[in-house]
């Protein structure tokens, strides 16, 4: 039951992600670069040219096509990228009548696969009101495969990358995030009784849970 209530979770609003399920050929995508290899902004490039990406990332695309322009982003709309540690993050900041914060923030960054030719790109997104975490429609963690030979990159499944996401029956919350170096995600699972850390470190072809 943990299971089956956490994917649910995780999948909410995502029906881009449903549908890779029922037919994950048809949503490899591929990625395009000019350099000797792919960096961040290439493969946050090619999953912004996917066709329905949905609302938050249509918002997103939108300004990262004005970012490569060089032109000025529209208010409370920001990015933060960092090519080297393979990092990039995207910030977007509305305020209510009533004078409520809202921020929606996602995120990217990869690592590299042990046989040096692949890469595993990490997407997660965190909604915010009023500085406070909450399961936006569009909030949860995804990851990607790119395969450096036919340069196409495909959705990849947690337990496929060793993932396992057993979490308290009482789960109210679940956060996520991305480091911006080093290779460890972070899974918050918060409930009345507090909250549940678990981290989860690539190794180079699947995750593990680190040792203290």
């Amino acid at each position: 039951m943990k299971k089956i209530l956490v994917s649910a979770i995780l999948l909410l609003g995502l029906s881009s992600l449903l549908k890779a399920q029922e037919n994950e050929e048809s949503w490899s995508f591929p990625v395009t670069y000019s350099g000797s290899r792919p960096v961040i902004t290439d493969f946050v490039s090619a999953i912004l040219s996917r066709e329905d990406i949905g609302e938050s990332l249509g918002e997103m695309k939108a300004n990262w096509d004005l970012y490569l322009q060089g032109k000025k982003l529209p208010e409370g709309r920001a990015f933060l990228v960092d090519v080297k540690n393979g990092y990039l993050r995207y910030d977007a900041t509305d305020k209510d009548e009533d004078g409520t914060v809202y921020q929606n923030s996602i995120e990217y960054c990869y690592w590299n696969h042990s046989n040096g030719r692949n890469k595993l790109v990490g997407e997660n997104t965190v909604c915010k009101q009023d500085g406070k975490v909450f399961m936006g429609q569009f909030s949860g963690v995804s990851y990607y495969l790119y395969d450096g030979k036919t340069r196409l990159m495909r959705f990849a499944y947690e337990p496929d990358l060793g993932i396992d996401l057993d979490c308290p029956d009482d789960t109210e919350l679940i956060v996520h995030k991305l480091p911006q170096s080093g290779k460890t995600v972070e899974y918050h699972f918060y409930s009345p009784g507090g909250e549940k850390l678990v981290k989860y470190t690539w190794v180079g072809d699947k995750f593990i849970v680190p040792e203290d």
